[in-house]
């Protein structure tokens, strides 16, 4: 079945972007653990800017459910809903 492979839920990706994602997330979060928008923000420095923000999120959980990251609820720091910070 078509577009049923790994690739199918990068599309709109470069080719440079996909290959390089993981791995710079798992840089940035050597550094310390962080919300998904500060490390959004964070791949600009990478090159990795203009990335659509559900690709970022897509491999977080992706990592996470391979035992790669982990997160936790931050209800306390946050002004508004709680958000996920990833370690």
């Amino acid at each position: 079945m078509r577009g049923r492979g790994r690739g199918w839920r990068w599309r709109g990706c470069s080719r440079r972007a996909v290959r390089f994602l993981e791995p710079t997330l798992l840089l940035l979060l050597h550094h310390g653990p962080a919300h998904g928008y500060t490390l959004l923000e964070r791949l600009e420095e990478f090159g990795l800017a203009g990335l659509d923000p559900s690709v970022v999120y897509r491999a977080l959980r992706d990592m996470e459910s391979r035992g790669w990251v982990s997160s936790t609820w931050d209800e306390e720091r946050t002004h508004g809903p709680p958000r996920r910070v990833y370690c």
